[in-house]
């Protein structure tokens, strides 16, 4: 099957993508807005949690297939082989957030629109498979265009059905279903536009084998978004369900960031592949640079906007008060902005297939918020949790630069020419 890949996007691609990632990104938001609004502050700290947890249970789903699939220039693996492993990551997805779910001991109220919020994430993961298929053919639009219906159908139905049902659970389930019709039924009917895929070849041996290849990608991603998870199941342990709600508020426009990243991250997976296997190292060095110095003028930007105006606005958005608030929301920024920059590097990691050396550094920070989070929350509030996540973020950052520049110089290929 031969990849119809090019470095260059089309003004559709780039729309469309950017709508898509725009809706995924205010999805969240409106769902926590209406949760607040409707069911109070107290409500929402259950709402939060289950969130976090759906949001980790969402990466062994994805099992990091998409980033392996998008850079699979010299096709290890067919689609229908990519396929079949995405259905048996979802069928684990759905099994693991069960235990995981339950585990924690939670009421059965509590436990179930945990699970459903868990569904409703399964929904986004196997879409991502279709997500890469579109991508690694040049086709962003299609996907982006897929990402933005659903995000969309997904408000539309939970924002009413809160108001009307003043039942979360049910407002999630239905917003589930009715993600899941509108998702796949556009990316089937988008499928004959590229080359057929067959159906799921679940032969073994290519299975096992992906399953090796995608495992420390797999456990880097899993330890990533945990890394996230750690303030919040601090402030689970030793706070309130008020509390978890304020630091989930403040936490909301650090996601602003990734947004903006995403324009211009997404479309530039794809060309640092090629820029490497090409060995246009001038281009892939530049490019990178390039990503960097873009998160960190967005970071400026949106931490500088805060400042001024972020805690009035939430106040109002949310209609809490937040007023004591305004370094909590800054420090996010400025934590999630490192964060962020710490993604742009996992890329050229995932290129050179050095997935173990994320797998270590994910290791590292998450040790390290354990050590701190409890007593950084008990301490310092949301304070302490902000600082909490600032150090991960750091430590990912440092690590994924040191390897990545070791791998430039071990090459000995320096920029010294091609275009960047």
């Amino acid at each position: 099957m031969k990849d119809q890949t090019r470095s260059n996007l089309n003004l559709g691609a780039v729309f469309w993508n950017s709508a898509g990632s725009f809706a995924s990104a205010a999805q969240s938001f409106v769902f926590l807005i209406a949760v607040t609004r409707v069911m109070g502050a107290e409500i929402a700290g259950d709402y939060s949690i289950g969130a976090a947890i759906a949001q980790l249970m969402w990466t062994v789903g994805l099992f990091d297939q998409s980033s392996f699939l998008v850079t699979d220039t010299e096709g290890r693996f067919t689609y229908e082989q990519y396929l079949s492993f995405k259905i048996f990551s979802c069928i684990v997805m759905v099994i693991g957030s069960i235990l995981y779910v339950f585990s924690f001991g939670y009421s059965l109220e509590k436990s179930i629109l945990a699970l459903w919020l868990c569904a409703f994430k399964l929904v986004d993961a196997f879409a991502g498979y279709y997500y890469s298929v579109f991508q690694k053919f040049n086709r962003l639009d299609v996907s982006g265009f897929t990402m933005f219906v659903q995000n969309i159908t997904a408000m539309v139905v939970f924002v009413p059905s809160v108001v009307i049902t003043r039942d979360v659970t049910l407002s999630v389930a239905f917003a589930t279903v009715a993600m899941a019709v509108v998702t796949l039924g556009l990316y089937q009917l988008h499928l004959k536009e590229i080359e057929p895929i067959g159906s799921p070849d679940f032969s073994l041996a290519p299975l096992v084998d992906q399953f090796f290849q995608l495992l420390p990608l797999f456990l880097g991603n899993f330890l990533y978004s945990y890394l996230a998870n750690v303030p919040k199941y601090a402030i689970e342990h030793v706070g309130t369900n008020t509390l978890q709600t304020y630091f989930n508020v403040l936490f909301m426009p650090s996601f602003a960031i990734n947004l903006c990243v995403r324009f211009f991250l997404r479309p530039a997976v794809t060309v640092l592949s090629t820029y490497w296997s090409e060995q246009n190292i001038s281009g892939f060095v530049g490019l990178i640079a390039k990503l960097l110095a873009g998160v960190v003028g967005v970071t400026a930007m949106f931490m500088f906007g805060a400042w001024l105006v972020g805690i009035p606005v939430l106040n109002f958005v949310f209609g809490v008060d937040l007023s004591e608030h305004v370094a909590v929301l800054v420090l996010l920024l400025f934590a999630s902005g490192v964060m962020v920059a710490a993604d742009v590097l996992f890329y050229p990691i995932v290129i050179f297939r050095k997935q173990i050396a994320t797998v270590v550094t994910y290791g590292i920070a998450l040790a390290f918020g354990y050590l701190l989070a409890d007593g950084f929350v008990l301490s310092g509030g949301m304070i302490g949790a902000s600082l909490v996540y600032f150090v991960e973020a750091l430590i990912v950052l440092l690590l994924f630069l040191g390897i990545t520049c070791y791998m430039v110089f071990k090459k000995n290929v320096l920029p010294t020419g091609g275009e960047a």
